[in-house]
């Protein structure tokens, strides 16, 4: 059988931590057994400049236009997305960029193409005003599991991941796409 990087499935329309290509999704949310996933509600974000990565895969190279994320009830502060390449290099990212729009998707224009293997989909926010829609997990102990990482004093987002050890127990809906806005 060919290595798991080889296998040439073409990655859904918008990839976000909780799609089959990502840590939290696919059949690994039966493991969590929480509902909450799939019923998020809005928090603020966990501590100023905090960044969360989430590893995600692509099968084969795929062009994105875009990065978004599902803002809940306050918009307030500014955030940044990227995406960081496994070992942990910046390939691209929004910039800074106002959180605007309640209860709303917010895309964000970002054309990268990333050819098959394991990625980390990155966010950061500068503030803990604005609310952003989140599924919870039953501990951060999941988190770990799955390879997600965090770092402190990471907004905007640096040019070099310094990895640090999952701690939360929310997950934001965030994500890369294909679809030119949302």
């Amino acid at each position: 059988m060919p290595p798991l990087t080889e296998l040439a499935f073409d990655p859904a329309t918008t990839i976000t931590p909780f799609s089959p290509e990502a840590a939290f999704g696919g059949a690994v949310t039966d493991i969590i057994g929480s509902t909450s996933l799939f019923n998020p509600s809005g928090v603020t974000w966990f501590s100023a400049s905090l960044a969360i990565y989430i590893p995600f895969f692509v099968g084969r190279q795929t062009a994105f236009t875009g990065m978004f994320t599902a803002n809940a009830g306050v918009a307030s502060g500014n955030f940044d997305l990227g995406i960081y390449s496994s070992d942990g290099t910046r390939l691209g990212h929004t910039g800074s960029t106002a959180q605007s729009g309640t209860t709303a998707i917010q895309y964000v224009a970002m054309a990268i193409t990333l050819s098959a293997g394991v990625y980390y989909m990155t966010m950061a926010a500068d503030g803990t005003t604005g609310a952003y829609s989140m599924g919870s997990i039953s501990s951060s102990y999941f988190g770990k599991v799955v390879g997600a990482a965090q770092q402190a004093s990471a907004f905007a987002l640096p040019a070099t991941a310094t990895l640090a050890t999952w701690a939360q127990s929310s997950v934001p809906i965030f994500g890369i796409t294909k679809t030119s806005g949302m």
